[in-house]
């Protein structure tokens, strides 16, 4: 089994548990929970085309691999830091609120790659996005939250700046350690969720 796909597999399984997670929790009162559900989503629907649609790949399956590794990493992930900064400074962003955030990253994302800076876009969207975890770390007062927000940062940074295929020192490209790095990311980011209460 390659490194890449055990990887895919953590980054997978981790992806829908949060998915499960924050859905649980998420709803109108707690829209962060619901995005981070989303988002989640999206991520395993990355990992899960990186695992099946490998070798040789026809012009349509790589079509699809892209747009769902792009959904992953810049809408995706974006949003989970998003969401974990709204849930800091006590913010419950509606859903169309959320959703027209979501057209925004699309359509900056697609606005970069037609400027062909795409790799540029990438990586400072990762910076962007790690400060604001670590910016919710500094206002969460629960413990749980500050420490998974601190965390999330720091798995994003590594896995996108350093393990990536777009790292920022190559010699550091891994294929096992990038999904692993966004699987701790995500399981970090699911301790700002709420407990779950037990039902009767």
């Amino acid at each position: 089994m390659s490194q890449l796909m055990i990887g895919n597999i953590a980054l997978m399984i981790c992806a829908l548990f949060v998915a499960a997670r924050g859905y649980r929790v998420g709803g109108e009162h707690y829209t962060s929970g619901f995005v981070i559900s989303l988002s989640s989503v999206f991520i395993a629907a990355s990992a899960a085309g990186n695992l099946l649609l490998s070798g040789a790949l026809d012009q349509d399956q790589q079509t699809l691999l892209r747009m769902l590794n792009n959904l992953a990493y810049y809408a995706a992930i974006p949003l989970i830091g998003s969401a974990l900064l709204a849930d800091a400074i006590g913010q419950n962003w509606q859903k169309p609120t959320w959703g027209r955030w979501l057209l925004a990253l699309l359509a900056l994302f697609e606005v970069t790659r037609r400027a062909e800076s795409g790799t540029e876009y990438s990586q400072i969207m990762a910076v962007l996005v790690a400060a604001s975890m670590l910016f919710a770390a500094l206002r969460y007062s629960r413990l749980p939250a500050r420490i998974g927000s601190l965390f999330a940062a720091i798995a994003l940074g590594a896995g996108v700046l350093l393990f990536s295929p777009i790292s920022l020192s190559p010699e550091y490209q891994n294929a096992l350690a990038y999904p692993l790095a966004l699987a701790i990311m995500l399981l970090a980011s699911a301790q700002v969720l709420p407990k779950l209460k037990p039902s009767n």
